[in-house]
């Protein structure tokens, strides 16, 4: 992927030109925006980042409370985001939501967030959840550990942290000491969403856990749909050609999914660690290290002193 950021690059002019560069040059390479999506409340403006050949916009939306933007942005810009969404999902742009979560500001959105995605799933294909970082504003802020994020996603969605984790152990999972993924999917038939399982990224999808998981959520879906829509939708997708690039194989799936009016949802949790955070349980389940050639561990120097002094 070719990532459009900043600062916040839509305040460039030449930014559909740049995209559309990127778009003809790496067909291979998928293009996105990370951006606060001020400018995309004008529909005009998401109507030529959709002729641009855009594949994904990555929008910061950390609720629905004017008050907690006043807090984070210095302004009270939610009825800009709810227009720039509503013309995301009229242009049908692929969405990801990243929300920021601040400790004593907007835990409280995680769940209505959850709510907002899993309610436009037509349109929204990733929701990203993350700390703050103790930089600018922020200095001072306490933010949240890994964990206290992840008890906070998993509550949102109605679930016990096991639902996800029972099946793998945290090295397994977690593959690196910032940073959780996985990806729902969702039977999209009903007005109520079910969630069929959950499959772990690619580093995880060939363990043998992993494999398992893969195995049950098709086995769900088969049981849902039936063996004949189901194996119609595999020939219809043309899914089954191995030998093609990742990109295109994505998008077949996707294709397979909608026949099968599947959705699926990635779901990003990380945090940036320091001193001031450091969760120890979370640090000692790390299946990653960086060693040197004479046999130290470069993990985090501050969380390595602090181990050892425990």
């Amino acid at each position: 992927m070719i990532a459009f950021s900043g600062g916040e690059p839509t305040l460039r002019e030449d930014l559909f030109e740049l995209v559309k560069f990127v778009a003809d040059e790496y067909p291979l390479k998928s293009t996105a925006l990370m951006t606060n999506g001020l400018k995309l409340a004008d529909p005009n403006y998401v109507k030529k980042i959709k002729e641009s050949s855009l594949i994904r916009v990555i929008f910061s939306f950390n609720g629905f409370s004017d008050k907690d933007y006043e807090e984070t942005n210095n302004a009270k810009i939610l009825d800009i985001k709810l227009k720039a969404l509503k013309n995301l999902k009229e242009f049908k742009v692929s969405t990801s939501i990243s929300s920021t979560i601040l400790r004593g500001i907007n835990e409280k959105e995680i769940k209505p967030i959850v709510e907002y995605v899993m309610d436009n799933l037509d349109f929204i294909s990733e929701l990203r959840f993350r700390g703050c970082a103790k930089v600018g504003r922020y200095d001072e802020t306490h933010p949240l550990t890994h964990s206290e994020i992840f008890d906070l996603f998993a509550e949102a969605f109605g679930k016990d942290r096991d639902y996800f984790l029972k099946r793998f152990s945290r090295n397994d999972c977690y593959h690196s000491i910032q940073q959780f993924l996985v990806t729902f999917i969702i039977d999209n038939s009903k007005n109520k969403k079910e969630i069929l399982g959950f499959i772990y990224d690619a580093y995880q999808k060939k363990t043998i856990g992993g494999k398992i998981n893969t195995i049950n959520v098709i086995l769900k879906i088969l049981f849902k749909k039936g063996i004949k829509k189901f194996f119609q939708a595999v020939i219809e997708s043309k899914i089954l050609n191995f030998s093609e690039n990742y990109k295109i194989r994505y998008n077949k799936v996707n294709l397979l999914f909608d026949k099968l009016n599947i959705k699926r949802l990635d779901i990003k949790v990380w945090w940036w660690t320091d001193k001031t955070n450091l969760d120890l349980d979370e640090m000692k389940a790390v299946g990653i290290m960086h060693v040197t050639h004479n046999g130290k561990i470069l993990l985090m120097p501050d969380a390595v002193i602090i181990a050892d002094e425990l």
